[in-house]
């Protein structure tokens, strides 16, 4: 559901980030360190200003491949 919620305002992130945001931002109580394997609870309202901090890839198109399309048209 979190990252559902951030794919859909940052669509440009991937996997990877969103994975990054949810877990850089998760409350760390003291009780949870043992018992969740990022040592704390989701904070869904964190990971989403977090996200708001990443920078999407910048997906770069090579000449060959533009030329490629534009032969095709």
């Amino acid at each position: 559901g979190t990252a559902a919620l951030i794919a859909s305002a940052y669509p440009a992130l991937t996997a990877a980030q969103l994975r990054t945001a949810i877990l850089a931002s998760v409350d760390r109580p003291a009780a949870l360190n043992d018992l969740s394997s990022s040592g704390g609870r989701l904070n869904a309202a964190s990971a989403l200003a977090h996200a708001a901090t990443i920078k999407p890839p910048v997906k770069v198109r090579s000449e060959e491949h533009t030329s490629e399309l534009q032969s095709h048209s």
